[in-house]
């Protein structure tokens, strides 16, 4: 759960769960600002007074994240709030991001790429031809900035998936459970504009794409799929898998909506629901910039370094 309290009431008539390989169209709709729970409503174009559905609950234990797809049936006397879970996904420890400084770091002149050497222990070679484009973006938005440094970054992690009591007899295509595995990278660009009182700086980042693989327990790929990122256009607002697909409503010209899935036959409607929230919010582009703390050293010339961000305090 998220830090303040936003577990929604029981609705008047519960609606019965979705059977196991039922199509069904689901609405998800953020509950509060300031936490990661999310209401699901029944259909495209619900009425909260009578389509409130099921309802997703992230919270911790110990380093570990867990989302919960929960129903409105709540016999759990220890805790009386927590309705039955459907769906359950376990995140390992917090998200494991890679850094690496490119080279050709700051001022590319002669000058400049002779005391980036002296300074940070890089190499003269200029910026590599695909990370200008990452610079020239970061500049549009900072446009008096003096120099640059550039950082390209990777995430890897995966998440177990198991299903509740109550969908047992969905047996997950014959294993007993799933796991997500979850692949992005991109770049981080920090800008520097020289001052009176010191240089000031600013941190972009671009997330190059976002790769998922929903596999059995033993390995064997059910689906694969790629979502585009923010480098080189906007974050796409729709994706289509095997089993769902998603659409992201906008509510204005940037901020995000709601999320509609339709989920596909045959496979579970509850675990494509799970899947589609997975990927429009902890690890949509939104959410890995929220997770990612590029380090940047203060001054352009200052010692650059490079370490795996989930060992940094």
């Amino acid at each position: 759960m998220g830090c303040c309290e936003s577990t929604p009431a029981v609705p008047e008539q519960i609606i019965p769960d979705p059977g196991y390989e039922d199509e069904a169209v689901f609405t998800i709709r953020d509950l509060s600002m300031f936490n990661d729970d999310y209401e699901v409503l029944r259909g495209e174009h619900p009425n909260p007074e009578i389509d409130r559905w099921l309802f997703i609950n992230s919270g911790k234990s110990r380093s570990d994240a867990i989302i919960e797809v929960e129903n409105y049936v709540r016999l759990n006397e220890e805790k009386p709030k927590q309705g039955q879970v459907l769906y359950k996904a376990v995140f390992k420890g917090s998200p494991g991001f890679e850094e690496t400084e490119a080279r050709g770091i700051g001022d590319t002149s002669g000058l400049g790429l002779m005391l980036q050497s002296l300074f940070s222990g890089q190499s003269q070679a200029k910026p590599h031809s695909e990370d200008m484009h990452y610079v020239r973006k970061a500049k549009r938005m900072d446009r008096g900035a003096d120099k640059t440094r550039i950082k390209k970054w990777q995430l890897n992690t995966q998440a177990r998936i198991t299903p509740g009591p109550t969908r047992a007899e969905s047996e997950l295509m014959g294993s007993e459970h799933l796991w997500l595995k979850i692949y992005a990278a991109g770049a981080a660009v920090a800008t520097y504009d020289k001052k009176d009182e010191g240089w000031q700086k600013d941190v972009f980042e671009f997330v190059d794409c976002i790769d998922f693989q929903l596999t059995k327990a033993d390995g064997e790929v059910i689906d694969e799929w790629r979502v585009a990122g923010d480098t080189y256009d906007d974050a796409p607002n729709f994706c289509s898998t095997q089993l769902f697909e998603v659409t992201i409503e906008r509510d204005g010209m940037t901020k995000e909506g709601d999320k509609v899935v339709k989920t596909h036959a045959p496979y579970d409607p509850v675990l494509g629901l799970l899947l589609a929230h997975l990927m429009t919010s902890e690890y949509s582009v939104k959410g890995i910039k929220k997770d990612f703390n590029p380090r940047f050293p203060n001054a352009p010339n200052q010692t650059g370094f490079s370490i795996p961000f989930n060992q940094l305090m």
